[in-house]
């Protein structure tokens, strides 16, 4: 992704935060990316992040505006691990405030977790209630491990493909915990009017994008979408109007 991607995203961080942090370039400890285990009460087992620690942070007592990204399906939380250079980049020039950067890992259902709560109840996989978990499981632990600003109006979520319905949804659904979302090609699909109305096509009813009602049909979706009709919440969002 380009500085300038980066640069429109981020700025969502730099209109809510109301800190500002200076570090010398000369004595300030460099970046660090980490990755953390971390238990999980609502999933019940272990699960993982990758977390960016801005340049200076050890040296300092400052506290940090906070951005989740969510990686797409099929990849894993290293698809962002090369967010650090431009991250360096960004705050070095002052084009954002110094943050730190939460990438969770959702191994769930084949990497296809959709960041919900699945209502799946086959064989095929185990479901878990991945957005319960992320709300209430990562985002305190984030909280009480680093030095955050634990406000809304300094925390914004972000994501690809899948990562962007995720970040579409947290931040429509769960207001009180995101100023903003960071939308970067999400996995929204709904259907076309008139198309697969053969009987025999199984016609399926989900939320989507936590906006409003649509019909799926399984025959529309892309190969590797097509378990969407099955991770999606069993607690819809209403917001706007069906």
């Amino acid at each position: 992704m380009t500085k300038f991607m980066f640069a429109a995203a981020f700025v969502l961080l730099a209109l809510g935060t109301l800190m500002t942090v200076v570090v010398s370039a000369q004595d300030a400890s460099p970046s660090q990316v980490v990755t953390v285990d971390f238990e999980s009460q609502t999933l019940g087992r272990i699960a993982q992040y990758t977390v960016y620690l801005p340049a200076g942070y050890d040296g300092s007592d400052q506290r940090y505006p906070v951005v989740y990204l969510l990686h797409g399906r099929g990849d894993t939380m290293t698809a962002w691990l090369t967010v650090r250079s431009a991250l360096d980049t960004l705050i070095a020039d002052g084009d954002i405030p110094p943050v730190i950067a939460v990438m969770p890992d959702m191994p769930s259902s084949d990497r296809g977790s959709y960041y919900v709560d699945s209502a799946y109840t086959g064989m095929l996989y185990r479901a878990e209630p991945v957005e319960t978990a992320f709300f209430n499981d990562l985002i305190p632990h984030v909280d009480a491990t680093y030095r955050t600003i634990p406000d809304r109006t300094s925390r914004v979520v972000g994501g690809y493909s899948m990562g962007g319905y995720g970040a579409i949804r947290y931040a429509l659904a769960h207001p009180q915990h995101f100023m903003g979302a960071i939308i970067l090609s999400p996995a929204v699909y709904a259907a076309a009017p008139g198309r697969f109305e053969h009987p025999r096509v199984r016609r399926v009813r989900q939320w989507i994008g936590a906006v409003r009602r649509v019909d799926l049909h399984r025959a529309q979706l892309s190969r590797p979408a097509r378990p969407v009709h099955r991770r999606t919440s069993s607690q819809p969002v209403r917001r706007g109007r069906r």
